[in-house]
């Protein structure tokens, strides 16, 4: 997925940065056909 070395040092920090503004991360498998999200 990452096929330079600083994009793959960097997702660390923008995973932390987006977290530190209230964005959560989900698993894309959770996400039902119908654009919400599966329980």
């Amino acid at each position: 997925m990452h096929d330079r070395t600083w994009t793959s040092s960097a997702l660390a920090d923008i995973v932390n940065g987006l977290r530190d503004k209230d964005y959560t991360l989900i698993d894309p498998a959770s996400i039902d056909r119908e654009g919400g999200v599966a329980e």
